[in-house]
C-alpha cells in the first residue's frame, strides 16, 4: 500500500467518484484515470494519509482487499455504494459463512435487550453462521461476546480506522475476536478517527455483510435504525424486537415494525423462518437452561400456580418493579417458555 493508493481510497468516499472508480477494470487503471484527483487528495489530506501509512508500516497484521480481487466478500459486491476497499485484521474467510446475521441495537442496552441478544446468538451454536455487528458498547458488544462464548465466528465492522480502534473500552474484546478466528473490518483509512459521520457510513457494511438484520433495541435516533434502512434497501430481511411503548430504548424498534419490519416474536420462530434450525425438544431444553435467576423465579411460580394474571404474579414476586417483571416475561416469551393468553400468563 502506498500514498497514491491511500488517496484513491479517500477519493472513493465521494459517492459519484466511487461509482466511476468501481467501473474501472482494476487498480492500475483506476490510479491512472484519477491521477489528478489523487494528487489533489494528497495535498488536502496529507496528514491522515501520512499517519495511515505509518500505521500500516507499524502493524503488519493489517491487510486489505480491493473490490477487483477475488477474495472481496461476495455479499458486498452487489449493494449500493459498494466499498472500494476493506482494511481488515483476522480471518477474511469467515465472511463466506453460509449464513450471516447482523445483530444491532442501542449502546444503552437494557437487561431485556441483552437477554434477547444472548439467547438469539446462543441458539445458533454449532451452525455455520457469522454474527456481524459494529463493536460498540451495548447490544453490539453483547452479540460479539456471546458469539465468542458459544464458538461462532464474529465480524466487527468499525466506525474508525484499524489504527484508531473505537471504543477503547472494547479493545480487549476486539483482541478476543481475532484470537477466536473472527475479523475486524474498516473501509476507513487506518489513521481515521471515529466521528458522528463515520458510523452511519459504516452501517451499510454491517447490513451488506449479512443475510438478515435484527434490531434488538433502538431509541428514536439510534444508529441501528440506519442499519435497518440500509438492510431494507439492500434486500435483506429486517426484524425488530418489540418492546414496551413506554420504554425509550424500544420506540425505534416499535416504529420499524409499524413501518414494515418483521416482528421478532421468539428465537425459535425466527430461526425456523430462516430455515437455520428445526424446532426440537432439545432446543426447548437448551432455552430453558439459559435463564436468569428472576426468569427461573417466574417459571417456578407458574409451575406452582398454572395460568395466572399479572397482578397475581406481582403479589408472588415482591420487591421487583412492575416494568421489570414485564421485561422478564417478554424475555421468557421470546425464548418460547411462556405465553400470554388474554392477559394471563402460562407455561408453554
Amino acid at each position: 500500500m502506498d500514498r497514491r493508493q491511500l488517496a484513491l481510497v479517500s477519493l472513493a468516499f465521494r459517492p459519484k467518484k466511487r461509482k466511476e472508480i468501481l467501473s474501472q477494470q482494476g487498480l492500475d487503471q483506476a490510479l491512472d484515470e484519477f491521477a489528478d484527483d489523487i494528487n489533489d487528495i494528497l495535498k488536502k489530506e496529507e496528514d491522515v494519509i501520512s499517519d495511515s501509512l505509518k500505521v500500516l508500516q507499524g502493524d503488519p497484521e493489517i491487510r486489505w482487499v480491493w473490490f477487483w480481487e477475488a477474495e472481496y466478500p461476495e455479499r458486498l459486491r452487489c449493494i449500493p455504494d459498494t466499498p472500494l476497499l476493506l482494511f481488515y485484521k483476522g480471518n477474511l474467510r469467515c465472511l463466506s459463512c453460509s449464513k450471516s446475521l447482523a445483530v444491532v441495537g442501542s449502546r444503552r442496552a437494557t437487561s431485556y435487550g441483552r437477554g434477547v441478544t444472548e439467547d438469539l446468538v446462543s441458539h445458533l451454536k454449532g451452525l455455520d453462521v457469522l454474527i456481524v455487528s459494529g463493536g460498540a458498547i451495548g447490544i453490539d458488544a453483547s452479540a460479539h461476546r456471546t458469539a465468542l462464548r458459544v464458538g461462532l465466528p464474529t465480524a466487527v465492522v468499525l466506525g474508525a480506522g484499524l489504527g484508531r480502534l473505537y471504543p477503547a473500552s472494547n479493545v480487549r474484546m476486539f483482541e478476543e475476536v481475532l484470537g477466536e478466528g473472527g475479523i475486524l473490518i474498516s473501509e476507513f483509512l487506518p489513521a481515521q478517527r471515529a466521528s458522528k459521520y463515520t458510523f452511519p457510513i459504516r452501517n451499510r457494511i454491517i447490513s451488506g455483510l449479512s443475510d438478515v438484520v435484527v434490531v434488538v433495541e433502538a431509541g428514536q435516533r439510534s444508529g441501528a435504525l440506519i442499519t435497518a434502512r440500509y438492510g431494507a434497501e439492500q434486500g435483506r430481511d429486517v426484524y425488530a424486537v418489540p418492546g414496551a411503548i413506554t420504554w425509550p430504548m424500544s420506540c425505534g424498534a416499535n416504529r420499524l415494525i409499524r413501518d414494515g419490519a418483521m416482528v421478532f416474536v421468539s428465537v425459535e420462530e425466527f430461526v425456523s423462518e430462516m430455515g437455520w434450525v428445526e424446532r426440537t425438544e432439545q432446543n426447548r431444553e437448551r432455552r430453558s437452561l439459559n435463564m436468569s435467576e428472576m426468569e427461573r423465579c417466574i417459571v417456578d411460580f407458574l409451575v406452582d400456580r398454572g395460568k395466572i394474571g399479572i397482578e397475581e404474579l406481582m403479589l408472588g414476586i415482591k420487591g421487583v418493579p412492575y416494568q421489570e417483571v414485564l421485561a422478564y416475561i417478554s424475555l421468557l416469551e421470546i425464548k418460547g417458555i411462556v405465553r400470554r393468553d388474554e392477559g394471563d400468563i402460562e407455561l408453554v
